[in-house]
C-alpha cells in the first residue's frame, strides 16, 4: 500500500503539522514580548506621571504597536495554515478510501467475483 498520491499528501500534512508548531511558538514568544512591552510602556507612563524616568513612552509606544501588527500578521498566518491542514486531511482521507477501495476491487477480482458480488454469508436461498 501507499501510493505517489498518498505519500505526497501525507508528506504535505507532516510539513504543514511542523509548519503549524513553528508559527505557534512564535506567536507564543511575541505574545509574551507584546506583554512586557505593555508593561514597560505602562511603567513608563506612570514614572512620567510622577516625574520619574523607567524608559521612553513614545518609543515603546510604536514598537508595542508593530508588534501587535506583527501578532495579527501571524494570527492569520496560523490560520491559514490551519485551513490548510483541514483540506489536507480530508484529501488524504479521501484518498485513503480509494485505495481502500481499489484494494478490495482488487482482491474480488482475483477470487472471480464481480464488483456487484455479496459479501460472503449474504446469499439468498
Amino acid at each position: 500500500m501507499g501510493s505517489p498520491d498518498l505519500e505526497r499528501i501525507k508528506s504535505k500534512l507532516f510539513a504543514l503539522n511542523l509548519r503549524y508548531d513553528e508559527v505557534d511558538r512564535e506567536l507564543s514568544a511575541k505574545r509574551a514580548r507584546a506583554s512586557r512591552l505593555q508593561a514597560q510602556l505602562e511603567d513608563a507612563r506612570l514614572a512620567s506621571l510622577m516625574g520619574d524616568h523607567a524608559g521612553d513612552p513614545a518609543e515603546l509606544g510604536p514598537q508595542l504597536e508593530h508588534l501587535r501588527g506583527e501578532l495579527d500578521t501571524q494570527q492569520q498566518l496560523l490560520e491559514r495554515i490551519q485551513h490548510s491542514r483541514w483540506e489536507t486531511r480530508l484529501r488524504y482521507m479521501l484518498a485513503r478510501r480509494d485505495e481502500i477501495k481499489q484494494h478490495v476491487d482488487r482482491r474480488r477480482a482475483e477470487r472471480g467475483e464481480g464488483p456487484m458480488a455479496r459479501p460472503p454469508g449474504d446469499e439468498e436461498n
